[in-house]
């Protein structure tokens, strides 16, 4: 109480900021926007976004926001850190000087589904201390909690990936029959397993289209190029990402990416009735269950999602009982 008034909790949010289609940037602003619903709650808000990829400016701009940090930190209640385990390694120790000389609990998201342990020797041991030093540590996948828990960490909570709901939107239906129609929508990446969906699609004789939408990453340029049914669309602001999905039959997610976790577009997907096909990597079996709410195929096979595509094509009754399914749980 503050003269009889009640205190705001005043949050230092550390996070990525930008307007960007990707698992870590939508559900920072998501919970930016629940907090900013609360009477009870003053944020402060960081942004990360601007080191990675800086270049040669990324040392002073990551110089610029220790500073800012730690400045920023004395005046708050809570420091919250919302980041890859990757970057850990570089902001983590900071928070926890931060949280030191200033006394604040530290309360942690990490995005994705990677263990610190997977990490170089350096960045293993650096990521690990500042872990241990986080009052409450947030993992969005149950199997990251019980590796985490085997490695002695017990400071943990689960925070699942989420969307929101879709407001004032018709009813999904469900189609009678897969049409060939598939998308994918995310960071066009290597270890996104675009170049298997290309072999997998191109090098058959599927009556199938799948659309691409996503920022450009580490993926080369001409990945798409000469390709007939295979094609890039573009990027997609965050809102048109559920609209654009239901003009399609399904969504394609043939990931290997060492960190992913449960991608927030495989939610979206279900929120209209669309079932997912996706691979049998690290915990996206805990939101795409295979026959029901979609199909599991093996990381890197082209085979394995050909066939897969091949099942929704040719069996309507299978397509629809999993579209079922994921409209269900997506609700």
């Amino acid at each position: 109480m503050d003269n009889g008034v009640d205190k705001k909790i005043r949050i230092l949010l550390v996070g990525p900021q930008s307007l960007l289609i990707s698992g870590t940037r939508i559900p920072f602003r998501q919970l930016q926007q629940c907090l900013r619903e609360r009477s009870d709650v003053e944020l402060v808000i960081l942004d990360t976004d601007r080191v990675r990829g800086a270049g040669v400016k990324a040392l002073p701009r990551f110089l610029r926001l220790v500073l800012k940090l730690l400045n920023s930190a004395r005046t708050c209640d809570v420091i919250s850190l919302h980041a890859s385990v990757t970057a850990m390694s570089g902001l983590g120790p900071f928070v926890g000087l931060a949280s030191r000389m200033w006394r604040k609990p530290i309360v942690t998201r990490q995005f994705g589904g990677m263990a610190y342990s997977q990490l170089s020797r350096f960045h293993k041991a650096l990521s690990g201390w500042f872990i241990k030093q986080c009052d409450v540590y947030m993992v969005e996948t149950k199997q990251l909690m019980r590796t985490l828990e085997e490695e002695g960490i017990n400071n943990l909570r689960w925070y699942p990936n989420s969307r929101p709901l879709p407001k004032n939107r018709p009813e999904p239906s469900i189609r009678p029959r897969c049409s060939g129609r598939f998308v994918f929508v995310g960071q066009l990446k290597i270890e996104k397993g675009l170049g298997v969906l290309v072999e997998a699609v191109e090098a058959s004789n599927l009556n199938a289209v799948v659309d691409v939408y996503g920022p450009w990453h580490d993926l080369p340029r001409n990945t798409f190029e000469g390709c007939k049914r295979v094609v890039y669309k573009g990027e997609l602001k965050p809102v048109d990402v559920l609209s654009t999905i239901e003009h399609y039959d399904a969504l394609i997610i043939p990931t290997f990416l060492p960190d992913e976790g449960h991608s927030g577009v495989i939610i979206e997907a279900y929120q209209v009735g669309r079932p997912v096909i996706g691979t049998r990597w690290n915990a996206l079996p805990e939101i795409i269950m295979d026959q029901e709410t979609g199909l599991l195929v093996e990381p890197r096979s082209a085979l394995s999602l050909r066939q897969a595509l091949e099942s929704l094509l040719e069996s309507p009754e299978l397509y629809q009982r999993l579209a079922r399914g994921a409209l269900e749980y997506g609700r």
